[in-house]
């Protein structure tokens, strides 16, 4: 028998066995927990009935309960933008590496199309959630903007805006999802883990050597 802690109880009613006598007294809301009953000591309270010495606490909470309702409509708003969003990275981040030139040309062609491939998964992950909550994915693709610019340090800096216009919505995502669907909530954070993490390395990239503050 393990104790109870605050956070665990929930709709508790404790039942005081008097001699011959049922008095159901106090209702304590708290977290919810499963229904269990368990005896404790009652430490000179009464007579009790059945029990000796002791007397029922019985948590009345079955299922957990979130804090509130999922909007089902704003939830498959925020994952069709990102799902616009990851399909407009997939041709950006071709596009780029089809104009990059230069010594380093190689390992920098390979990482965006990995970009790019990474962003069609995304995509259809954001799709599938689209789907399971009785939404229709989008057929859109998110702004597309063409600066003519191609020198790799101009590539780079769009690529950045791109990812933090991405985030804004993976974060838009887990504020209405947040407490409501626990799914829907890893998936944000999730997305949003690895949206930084390409943040991240952009910055980096963008960055002279020896520079230590991050390129914005």
């Amino acid at each position: 028998m393990h104790p109870l802690t605050s956070q665990q109880m929930s709709a508790v009613v404790f039942e005081w066995h008097y001699a011959g006598t049922s008095e159901r007294e106090t209702r304590v809301e708290l977290a919810e927990v499963p229904r269990v009953a368990f005896s404790a000591p009652c430490h000179g309270i009464g007579t009790p009935s059945r029990h000796a010495a002791g007397f029922d606490v019985i948590l009345a909470g079955t299922m957990s309960k979130r804090d509130a309702e999922l909007d089902t409509q704003v939830a498959i708003q925020d994952l069709n933008a990102i799902l616009e969003m990851e399909l407009a990275g997939v041709c950006r981040y071709l596009h780029y590496s089809l104009m990059i030139f230069g010594h380093g040309r190689i390992p920098i062609i390979k990482w965006m199309r990995d970009q790019a491939t990474e962003g069609m998964d995304h995509a259809a992950l954001a799709g599938e959630h689209v789907t399971t909550l009785g939404g229709h994915p989008s057929l859109k693709i998110g702004k597309l903007t063409e600066s003519h610019k191609h020198d790799t340090e101009q590539i780079l800096r769009e690529a950045l805006e791109h990812e933090h216009a991405t985030l804004d919505h993976y974060y838009s995502l887990l504020t209405h999802v947040e407490g409501r669907s626990v799914w829907l909530e890893e998936f944000a954070r999730d997305q949003i883990r690895l949206e930084e993490g390409h943040i991240a390395e952009v910055e980096k990239m963008l960055r002279r050597p020896g520079d230590l503050s991050p390129a914005r």
